[in-house]
């Protein structure tokens, strides 16, 4: 069997500071996208009905914001929004902070995620649900 590559072609219009260094953030937020949504759909986790609570570390984190509020509750399709659209770093935080230990633990194996989302849902459990 053989692999038939796409090839695209693009014309270039123009170029405006190629040589400019630029920092990452927009690559790590699309990351964390692309990781966010890999784990929902991989373990059925419907974006719409989960919520996550914004820490007040996430809310105070600095740059670019989607304005979110400390100890707000927030589903993540509403976090993905404010991740991508305003480029919000406090989303992007608290992604990172409810998804961050999944990852870790979906690249162990099977067995160890198992043990980070058991971590994951007693710690949410604790805390009461948004009304």
């Amino acid at each position: 069997m053989s692999l038939n590559p796409i090839v695209c072609k693009a014309t270039l219009i123009e170029e405006v500071n190629k040589s400019m260094r630029r920092e990452v953030a927009s690559l790590t937020k699309m990351m964390t996208m692309f990781c966010t949504v890999r784990l929902c759909k991989k373990y059925k986790i419907n974006m719409g009905k989960c919520y996550f609570r914004v820490t007040p570390n996430a809310a105070g984190t600095r740059g670019t914001t989607a304005e979110l509020e400390s100890r707000e509750w927030a589903t993540i399709e509403d976090l993905l929004h404010g991740l991508m659209l305003p480029s919000g770093n406090d989303a992007a935080t608290v992604l990172a902070e409810n998804f961050g230990a999944c990852i870790y633990y979906d690249r162990l194996g099977e067995s160890h995620l198992l043990v980070g989302i058991s971590l994951l849902i007693s710690d949410r459990l604790k805390e009461p649900r948004p009304h």
